[in-house]
């Protein structure tokens, strides 16, 4: 009797691990969440476009969360006039991260914003053809973030003069992608704009900068957050 349970185990145990020949998924064990674009195809039983939406929610609220946290903290530091070597080590690195030259605290929260999750959903559907573009599968890179560095090794490269940066995971271009929006001097209406709590139509307005082809990038940008109805995600 004892063999016979110890069988039965023993083939339980095998049909659980069983993965009927598909590829291991390269993901957070701790959130189930996909890290790697190359992954987005390996995913059943969903469109395209909804384990794109789904697999990067949860790593852009993780981000908004943590922003957020950082911003209120900073905030609750204005109007303090003795801060505390902590504090002190704290604003000097959000300083140095945000690129505040003017160590000015109210110049520091005004940088520290995040996009409604619909227009990060928008961008990086379009910038990456809801990641299946070569930049996304090679690179994990969603936004087409040009790489300053001229080798083919340590970027994508799509040609001459054509190297664009490449991430460990799709988090590190979220996170890539938002600080390029706060730090950016050609983002600082945009970042007014979220401050101000302007919806993602009208943001769009003020991405002029992000693309070359300027009017045609905000006409397509609107088309993929409407008809895919990216707002909802946004409550």
């Amino acid at each position: 009797m004892k063999k016979y349970l110890l069988a039965v185990i023993f083939i339980c145990l095998s049909f659980l691990s069983y993965s009927d020949g598909a590829e291991v998924l390269d993901q957070d064990t701790n959130t189930g969440v996909i890290t790697q674009a190359k992954d987005f195809a390996k995913v059943k039983g969903k469109s395209k476009k909804q384990i794109f939406i789904d697999m990067l929610i949860p790593t852009i609220e993780k981000i908004r969360t943590k922003v957020e946290a950082d911003k209120q903290y900073v905030i609750g530091l204005i109007e303090k006039e003795v801060l505390t070597e902590e504090e002190k080590l704290f604003l000097n690195e959000m300083f140095t991260k945000y690129k505040v030259k003017s160590r000015s605290k109210k110049d520091l929260v005004h940088k520290m914003v995040v996009p409604p999750t619909s227009f990060i959903l928008g961008q990086a559907s379009l910038e990456s053809g809801w990641g299946s573009s070569k930049l996304a599968k090679e690179g994990n890179n969603l936004f087409a973030i040009r790489s300053t560095l001229k080798d083919k090794e340590k970027t994508v490269y799509l040609g001459p003069n054509q190297f664009y940066k490449k991430y460990e995971t799709l988090e590190d271009s979220l996170m890539d992608y938002i600080m390029t929006l706060s730090r950016h001097s050609s983002y600082s209406n945009l970042r007014k704009a979220i401050n101000d709590g302007e919806e993602t139509m009208v943001l769009i307005k003020h991405l002029g900068n992000y693309s070359e082809v300027k009017n045609i990038y905000e006409q397509r940008l609107t088309q993929i957050i409407t008809k895919n109805n990216l707002v909802k995600y946004d409550d």
